[in-house]
């Protein structure tokens, strides 16, 4: 189930394995042999701003996401799937919605440290399908 009760669809789970958006993009510039700098320039924006999406501590704009797939040559929507704001938003509604929804994710999150959970593990036993794609 997604966060707002209905069910997980096969898109849900799409591009969970990719990474993340800024990882994404690094791995694509890197492939192309882009430095930093250059590639920053490239696209009109800092070399800083570029080296914190790419480390997930900012995200682009829609017209700033548009130009790096652009010049990276994948299509802006490949990369807009794995920006995961909507959902981390959603879990921060959920946790502040009922304070039981954060003793559970301690206790997820305590059981995943000690390596007696894994995200296969819980998916399964919510009755999902950890393969589906």
């Amino acid at each position: 189930m997604n966060l707002d009760g209905g069910r997980l669809d096969s898109g849900h789970c799409q591009g969970m394995s990719e990474g993340t958006l800024g990882a994404r993009i690094r791995s694509l510039r890197k492939t192309k042999k882009h430095t930093l700098r250059a590639f920053a320039a490239s696209v009109g924006m800092s070399p800083s701003f570029l080296s914190e999406i790419e480390s997930g501590k900012r995200y682009p704009s829609a017209e700033l996401l548009d130009r790096i797939a652009r010049e990276l040559g994948v299509s802006p929507s490949g990369l807009s799937k794995l920006d995961r704001r909507r959902e981390i938003s959603g879990l921060k509604k959920l946790l502040e919605s009922d304070p039981a929804w954060g003793v559970a994710f301690v206790l997820i999150a305590k059981a995943a440290r000690e390596g007696k959970l894994t995200p296969s593990g819980l998916i399964r036993k919510l009755g999902g399908d950890p393969d589906r794609k």
